[in-house]
């Protein structure tokens, strides 16, 4: 029985690594999803310039459509504006695969502390179970040191 419950003991430490490892897991998957949302954020920031830019380029190019050096600034002004959507789609697509690498390892924890719970419980089951074993055999010796008292 004593060895029952060192293996138990053995692997509850180990559970609690386990545990104490995916809690880390976890924070750093929060952290990677702020990270991936202050990226999309920042991405918005810069299309939204880039588009600002970009009208009023179109603005000066009505006020001069024949001049060549504001028609060249009016495409590299669209260029950085489809090069900042592009950049908004990357950030969403980030954000997206952080959110569901974040799900796994929450429930790859969740998983971990229910393990974690049954062997704790199995372990003080088996604790109990020792104890009144112990305490069986105390009062088994008892009545049989009263019954040969008595013989």
């Amino acid at each position: 029985m004593r060895d029952q419950i060192d293996k138990l003991g053995v692997l509850l430490r180990l559970r609690r690594r386990e545990v104490d490892r995916r809690a880390r897991e976890a924070a750093i998957a929060a952290a990677a999803v702020q990270a991936a949302e202050a990226a999309r954020d920042e991405a918005e920031r810069l299309a939204a310039a880039a588009r600002v830019k970009r009208d009023r380029a179109l603005t000066e190019r009505l006020a001069a459509p024949a001049d060549a050096h504001i028609a060249a600034f009016c495409l590299s002004c669209e260029q950085r504006v489809h090069e900042a959507i592009e950049a908004l789609r990357r950030a969403e697509r980030a954000i997206a695969g952080a959110i569901e690498r974040a799900t796994a390892i929450r429930q790859h924890l969740r998983r971990a502390e229910a393990r974690l719970e049954a062997l704790s419980t199995q372990l003080h089951q088996a604790v109990a179970r020792q104890r009144q074993a112990g305490e069986r055999r105390a009062a088994d010796d008892r009545v049989v040191s009263g019954a040969l008292a008595w013989a």
